[in-house]
């Protein structure tokens, strides 16, 4: 086995790093990504990392670790990923990566090197332990912190170092578990090393991530608190314990430094001969913001020389109000001018019972009932109160109480900015709270959060894991993430006629006189456009300057426009966009219909990569001239506002029709390229549109035995199979069954094809009781169309059986109508079947192609509209078309005028008088919706049935049914006055010399139940037309 070695990432090393991941996927939970030398190459140039390392084995990378500053929190670097090949596991390559890592933070500024991981990673977090990781106890997440950066600094410990080596003679036990001695509410970690008789223990705190304790043979320096969580306002005292255990000269001086919100003026000199206790005073300032428990908190820090060598000892304190007062239900509506309820929560961080007494405040926005309130409270109790109040107004509640507090006989006066929000499904305003910046219009909300700057977007009463999160932007490339920790050099808010704006400007350290102006635009009924402006306030022009920005709209049950189709990555399947490649997307959004309408947009000019769960999108600013600013394109998210992916796309301005394979999943299942209707052979493709390496199996069955392959492994290459079988018979339909199992999931999937035969399809005209008839016959199904008695077409037979009802050969009156020819035909709105009837109606014979080739035979019909004032020079030509063979009947429409007004919501209507037999109590029609299927009898009660996607026509008289599948129109069936027809209505525009043409709805005849699942093939099926 080769030698492996320690290398800095170059580009040339792409192509074996994307192989190293493509066989590490079990490393990361079953990851099945497929990474390129393309997409290794462009994500290393995104990331901010400080060092990138790799282990190589002759030529072939082993495992991988990036070295970078950390951005959560202060004072210190981080490992964001470390990752072995799995058959070079064991073989000490993790403990070369991190040992480097360990080396390098030695070298940097920071006292701390952090990384997370997963509590599972048993392999590797005993190595993080013997590298002087210590894991913090959290559920939330796994961190582990290395305080070798701050050991190796402290210079009164140096000279150990010298013979000391602090791998090899690292004495700490090691276990597959959190850290921590647990002393009250402290948390403390201890290195030990001894190397024969030298001996040397450094024990440092969790929350202030500071020096506590040195224990060598010679003494012992320990500081103690007796409480971490402390009540703003107050003194305080810090323990010294000082001990010299050896009789050898022992001088301690000790010098307090003030820290944040932390004032610590002490000082203390001594030479200690046995054992000293020594006590300092501390004063804890008030805070303006709560303390993230994930960050460094303030410390009480004393600078300690031993012997005149220094060494910073730091005790992490959790400043707190004296007591917490709070409106705890403001994510809920509120109803203006009514009795209402707001819960008001009370906590008490003393460790004494207390009384308290305060008033709260009316204002413009609330009256509370009760003013005056008064209580006792237990040490540390919560308690909540139910206050009545009247909301006069939505808005922003903040008012200054003054609460006076009764503890230990003595009396505190403390005043607490109580703030909520009174909201309701419309009112524009803002606030800010001790945790966040706020936006709200009507019932939608933008929270900027201080402890991460991450934004939130959502809508009242909305779960939280419906959120759409963005992170902070970042300057690039490589992108580095200054702003992620840093609070804004200014706010301000922005208040327009339909929308509120929040302004934060980050000064960047990066790239000096570079600002960044972060703006968000929050517009009523849920939009949010996000954008910035980046200030060169230098005396040069700047130019290719890249800012980013991560978005993280989960696709659950989402929609990608994704090559010329729209993928739908169904339940969670899409989560993790990462496994998508961007560049194919083929226009600039995602949308998901999980629980709520989200969708998430950008301009044309940016780009969108992925990564992860999240969509980074890139904006480059090509120059910025001196002491000037640019303003890029918006990001635009929102929630509710489209009721499908559609609607979302219509409003960005996508009016090109998208390729006829207009939906499928992620996985493709395609039968003879999508096309239903089978000739010769039968071939199936399985193809995986994400960026995952599959594997597995097929095995195909059909209802009617016209196909079988038994299970067989299938040839995979480039995520793409295919499997061809010759037809073991030529029903006139089957139902096909792939039975697939993949390593990624068990899918089993029915379609329905259908048999092209090779008799030429029949056509003839002949004159039959006075009308001139044109019938098409492709062995099983006729049609016949009468344009001198009626538009569209009279008769529909299937193997000689008649399924219209109609009263050829003359109009007569039937149900409502005083000129009733039925059959099926289209019409336009506000015109009266006797109006129809004195249109002019024509009729020809035509072969159309549809896009997947097929050559179907029919009658075109046209009713050409020059008596009906409002409708004159429009004319609808009807298309009813059959393949040799096939059971299946296509029709649609075109409309066009020539001249005439632009016509706007123009309501074109397939009406279809379906009767199976003469006798109505035989005929029934069934309603396919969700999970229940409910079938109505034709008889004496009057019905109307409103559809989607099919219905079902059937009669106790057959043992066939006429499946009808439905374009995306509005579609009602009525059965009235003993008399059933379905009224099938599209909203269309139209303008002179520009035809519309009608999605085609098909008729089914078939002894097979079908669903809408196994049409979907027959639904893509568009017609081609020629002038």
């Amino acid at each position: 086995m080769n030698e492996v070695k320690i290398v800095h990432y170059e580009p040339k090393y792409a192509a074996s790093l994307a192989h190293m991941w493509n066989k590490s996927g079990q490393n990361w939970g079953g990851d099945s990504t497929i990474r390129t030398a393309e997409s290794v190459k462009e994500a290393e140039e995104r990331y901010s990392n400080i060092y990138t390392f790799l282990a190589v084995a002759g030529e072939e990378v082993v495992g991988y670790c990036s070295f970078s500053n950390y951005k959560e929190d202060e004072g210190a670097s981080y490992i964001p990923l470390l990752n072995v090949r799995p058959d070079y596991l064991g073989k000490k390559v993790g403990k070369m990566l991190v040992l480097k890592c360990v080396e390098m933070a030695l070298k940097c500024e920071w006292p701390r090197l952090d990384l997370y991981t997963w509590t599972g990673n048993n392999k590797a977090v005993p190595l993080y332990k013997k590298c002087g990781f210590f894991w913090e106890e959290e559920d939330a997440y796994t961190h582990l912190m290395n305080f070798l950066p701050y050991v190796m600094d402290t210079e009164a410990v140096k000279e150990y170092f010298k013979e000391i080596d602090w791998y090899q003679d690292n004495k700490r036990k090691i276990e597959i578990k959190s850290d921590g001695n647990v002393e009250g509410q402290f948390d403390f970690y201890e290195y030990n090393w001894q190397k024969n008789d030298l001996v040397l223990n450094m024990e440092f705190e969790r929350r202030g991530r500071g020096l506590t304790c040195i224990e060598t043979n010679d003494y012992l320096i320990k500081t103690r608190l007796e409480k971490q969580k402390l009540i703003c306002g107050s003194s305080y005292k810090i323990k010294y314990e000082l001990t010299n255990k050896s009789g050898k000269p022992l001088q301690v001086s000790i010098e307090g430094q003030n820290d944040k919100n932390i004032k610590f003026n002490f000082n203390y000199s001594n030479d200690i001969n046995n054992t000293e206790i020594v006590y300092g005073q501390f004063f804890v300032e008030d805070i303006k913001e709560k303390q993230a428990k994930i960050k460094t908190h303030p410390c009480v820090s004393s600078l300690i020389k031993i012997n005149g060598k220094k060494s910073l000892f730091k005790i992490g304190v959790n400043a707190i109000q004296p007591i917490k007062i709070d409106i705890a239900n403001d994510n809920e509506y509120k109803q203006l001018n009514a009795d209402s309820i707001c819960y008001i929560n009370i906590e008490n961080n003393f460790e004494q019972n207390i009384k308290l007494n305060f008033e709260l405040i009316n204002n413009d926005l609330v009256e509370f009932k009760n003013k005056n309130i008064a209580l006792e409270l237990e040490p540390k109790q919560k308690h909540h109160l139910a206050i009545p109040c009247i909301i006069k107004s939505y808005g922003f509640y903040s008012e200054q109480l003054q609460v006076k507090i009764a503890v230990n006989n003595n009396l505190v006066e403390h005043v607490t900015n109580l703030k909520t929000t009174f909201r309701g499904y419309y009112g524009m305003f803002h606030g800010e709270t001790e945790e966040a910046y706020y936006l709200y219009n009507g019932p939608y909300v933008v929270k900027f959060i201080k402890e991460s700057n991450y934004t939130e977007f959502y809508k009242l009463g909305m779960d939280e894991e419906e959120v759409i999160d963005t992170s902070i932007p970042q300057f690039g490339k490589p992108y580095y993430s200054e702003f992620k920790n840093k609070k804004p050099n200014e706010v301000k808010y922005v208040e327009k006629s339909n929308s509120e704006c929040l302004i934060l400007k980050f000064n960047s350290e990066k790239l000096p006189n570079i600002a960044l102006n972060y703006i968000l635009e929050l517009f009523s009924g849920g939009i949010i456009k996000i954008y910035y402006e980046v200030e060169n306030n230098s005396d040069k022009n700047v130019k290719d300057l890249f800012v980013c920005q991560d978005s993280y709209l989960l696709l659950n049950n989402g929609y990608l426009p994704y090559e010329q189709g729209i993928i739908i990555s169904e339940c969670a399947d899409g989560v993790d966009v990462g496994n998508w490649d961007a560049k194919k997307l083929s226009e600039n959004w995602l949308f998901s219909d999980f629980r709520n309408t989200k969708g998430i947009a950008w301009h044309p000019s940016l780009e969108a990569i992925f990564r992860g769960v999240s969509t980074m999108i890139e904006s480059k600013i090509n120059n910025i001239q001196a002491h000037k600013s640019v303003f890029t394109k918006p990001i635009i998210l929102t929630i509710d506002t489209f009721k499908n992916w559609q609607e979302f796309r219509n409003y960005l301005g996508y009016t090109k029709k998208l390729n006829s394979v207009a939906s499928q999943n992620s996985l493709i299942s395609s039968i003879n390229n999508n096309n239903p209707f089978i000739k010769d052979q039968f071939e199936l493709l399985i193809y995986e549109n994400k960026r995952q390496e599959i594997k597995g199996s097929i095995e195909v069955e059909s209802f009617n035995n016209s196909i079988t392959i038994a299970k067989t492994n299938l040839c995979i290459q480039n995520r793409k199979a295919v499997k061809s079988a010759l037809l073991n018979a030529r029903p006139e339909i089957d139902i096909v069954k792939l039975n697939i199992e993949l390593n990624t999931q068990n899918l089993k999937r029915e379609k329905a094809i259908f048999f092209v035969d090779s008799k030429a399809i029949k056509s003839k005209q002949f004159t039959e009781k006075g009308k001139s008839i044109y019938e098409v016959n492709n062995g099983i199904i006729s049609l016949k169309a009468a344009p001198n008695f009626s538009p569209g077409i009279y008769s529909m037979q299937y193997k000689g059986s008649e399924w219209l009802n109609s009263s050829f050969p003359e109009p007569s009156i039937k149900a409502w109508w005083n000129c009733y020819t039925g059959g099926m035909f289209t019409m336009l709105d506000e015109f009266s079947f006797a109006s129809l009837n004195k249109e002019e109606k024509q009729a020809q014979f035509v072969r159309i192609e549809d896009n997947l080739g097929n050559v179907w035979s029919g009658i075109k019909t046209s009713l050409i509209v020059t008596k009906h004032e409002k409708y004159k020079g429009i004319t609808v030509n009807e298309y009813y078309l059959l393949l040799n063979g096939v059971p299946v009947v296509a029709n649609f429409a075109v409309v066009s005028q020539t001249k005439g007004s632009f016509k706007q919501n123009l309501s074109l209507q397939l009406y279809s008088f379906i009767e199976q037999t003469t006798d109505r109590t035989q005929n029934w029609i069934k309603r396919c919706e969700g999970s229940e299927d409910v079938v109505f009898q034709y008889g004496e009660r009057e019905f109307e049935i409103v559809a989607k996607d099919i219905t079902i026509h059937g009669s106790k008289t057959v043992d066939y049914t006429l499946t009808r599948l439905l374009n995306d129109g509005k579609h009602v069936s009525f059965y009235t006055k003993n008399t059933y027809y379905a009224y099938d209505v599209v909203d269309i525009s139209l303008a002179s010399n520009s035809p519309v043409i009608i999605i085609p709805q098909f008729g089914i005849f078939s002894k097979e139940s079908l669903s809408k699942e196994m049409l979907k093939d027959l639904k893509q099926v568009r017609f081609k037309l020629t002038n």
